[in-house]
């Protein structure tokens, strides 16, 4: 969980910004001491969400948001 919150805030403060990859899980788990899975649980976690995607073979990347304002007639 706070892996998880950690990333989200990278993300929503722009140091991971939109297209961007995120480093690998190996080097997500050496900087926060964790092992990979728990990295691998974070990630798909953001995925499900919408917040990431990954690409077999590129990696993880932040995925851009894109605001709906519906046509209100004005």
């Amino acid at each position: 969980e706070k892996l998880r919150r950690e990333l989200l805030r990278r993300v929503n403060e722009g140091i991971y910004g939109a297209g961007q990859p995120l480093p690998s899980a190996a080097q997500l788990a050496e900087e926060f001491s964790v092992s990979a899975i728990t990295v691998k649980r974070a990630l798909r976690d953001l995925q499900t969400t919408g917040v990431l995607r990954s690409v077999a073979g590129l990696g993880t990347f932040v995925r851009e948001r894109r605001r709906f304002i519906p046509d209100l007639g004005f």
